[in-house]
């Protein structure tokens, strides 16, 4: 067979305003079945026409002629600054068929919230949740509150402590995290 995973064809056409974005994506994908000869779509799109305020989404559709192969993926964020407080969240769903990731769904969200206090010291935190079974219909559900402070030591140099209660399939967990970061 002449085909190539490493190579895809398609075709995209976006376009760009003041307020908001749209494009929409056709490609093969790369595949060593000769006869799987089916477009996948895209699609995506962003509004900020409201003063700090952004939208966004997109539609993922991986088309395949066996539909035991094919995923689809949804995504859909919105993030918003209230002087120094800045808000995010963001839902996906992903479906799989069958024979992909033993045919496993996942409804998955975050939540975030950033307060600076100061130009020095900030805090963050998140909840995430993602909802997901197999193929044999097993629970395999995950969420995580997390309470991150930060510290910039220098203007190049900050420092993050993290920590993260974790739920795993009914199993409880604690994280800890010391991160230092440099930028340049």
């Amino acid at each position: 067979a002449d085909n190539d995973l490493h190579v895809v064809e398609g075709l995209t056409v976006a376009y760009s305003g003041d307020a908001y974005s749209i494009a929409a994506s056709f490609e093969n994908a790369p595949s060593t079945d000769a006869e799987d000869d089916e477009l996948n779509l895209e699609i995506s799109f962003a509004y900020t026409g409201i003063d700090n305020v952004n939208l966004g989404g997109g539609y993922f559709f991986d088309n395949r002629s066996d539909s035991e192969d094919e995923i689809d993926v949804l995504n859909l964020h919105a993030s918003t600054t209230f002087g120094k407080l800045f808000l995010a969240a963001e839902y996906t769903e992903l479906n799989r068929g069958s024979n992909v990731g033993n045919g496993s769904d996942l409804d998955g969200y975050l939540v975030l919230a950033d307060y600076d206090f100061n130009d020095k010291l900030g805090v963050a935190l998140r909840v995430s949740s993602n909802e997901a079974t197999d193929a044999a219909g097993n629970d395999r559900d995950y969420s995580k509150v997390t309470i991150a402070p930060n510290y910039a030591i220098t203007e190049s140099l900050g420092a993050i402590v993290e920590y993260s209660d974790v739920e795993t399939a009914g199993t409880d967990s604690n994280e800890f995290a010391v991160e230092l970061l440099y930028t340049f």
